[in-house]
């Protein structure tokens, strides 16, 4: 699983940012006389060819924005996506012709997936009946090294653009939902066992020594105080409480002035 992970970063995340730097969320397009398109299929969407669906909608002068990622699930006749100028044909075959559905969601074009296969082997550690919490600090550890490995790398936007045209905009993975798939049902299952909340924060220190972005560095400071707050609710003994909000202090000192995270005074 560990090497689906890092096969699917390097493979879906990008080494250098790219040249349109804006997604879609920051380009005002008017889709309000869109036309919706339907999907006649069920399944997850497994597979997506961007460049073709590019290919079309340059050729027919339109623009199409998808509602769906590879890893979402596509119901019968459910709105996928949405095409500018509405009278362009053709957009409903060119959008089933570049995309494939399957009973199972796979890690090809899924990055998300590859984070959750990990993930739930830590929440089944996690429950009752197996209470294994070093198995679910282990993972925490490889998810740790995830995303020190995305640290020099950029995430696509989701906006093509042709001869300074967009005929392209689709939902893509970020750094947010990467760090919210990775930490957030650990901590939710985890949350009554100190060693995995402190391991946790421990993790996100050592990330933080190496990402030195202000955005992402908020994001690692959200899962940072979510732990806190969760563990304040759940742990009653005082001196793991005190333990884990040293390793708190320490994240904190290491995102405000950098590293090195193993000797960050609590």
């Amino acid at each position: 699983m560990r090497r689906e992970l890092f096969a699917a970063l390097d493979s879906l995340t990008l080494g250098e940012p790219e040249p349109n730097s804006l997604g879609p969320e920051d380009i005002d397009l008017d889709w309000s006389s869109a036309r919706r398109l339907t999907d006649r299929r069920n399944g997850y969407l497994q597979e997506l060819d961007v460049e073709s669906l590019a290919d079309w909608a340059q050729e027919a002068g339109a623009r199409v924005r998808l509602l769906v990622r590879p890893g979402d699930f596509v119901v019968a006749g459910g709105c996928v996506a949405l095409v500018h100028p509405p009278e362009a044909e053709g957009a409903e075959e060119a959008v089933a012709r570049t995309t494939a559905l399957g009973a199972k969601r796979t890690s090809g074009s899924d990055l998300e997936y590859s984070v959750r296969q990990l993930v739930e082997v830590a929440v089944r550690a996690l429950s009752p009946g197996i209470n294994d919490p070093m198995t679910a600090i282990a993972v925490l550890d490889q998810l740790g090294s995830a995303l020190c490995r995305v640290v020099p790398r950029s995430f696509p936007t989701g906006v093509t653009i042709r001869d300074g045209r967009v005929v392209l905009m689709r939902p893509v993975s970020d750094y947010a939902g990467l760090v919210d798939v990775s930490f957030d049902m650990i901590r939710q299952n985890g949350a009554g066992a100190p060693s995995v909340a402190i391991r946790m924060l421990e993790i996100l220190t050592l990330v933080a020594e190496q990402e030195r972005d202000p955005h992402r560095l908020a994001v690692l400071r959200i899962h940072a105080d979510k732990i806190v707050s969760d563990a304040r609710k759940a742990v009653t003994n005082k001196e793991d409480l005190r333990d884990l909000m040293a390793r708190r202090r320490a994240f904190g000192a290491v995102a405000a002035h950098g590293g090195p995270a193993r000797r960050a005074e609590p």
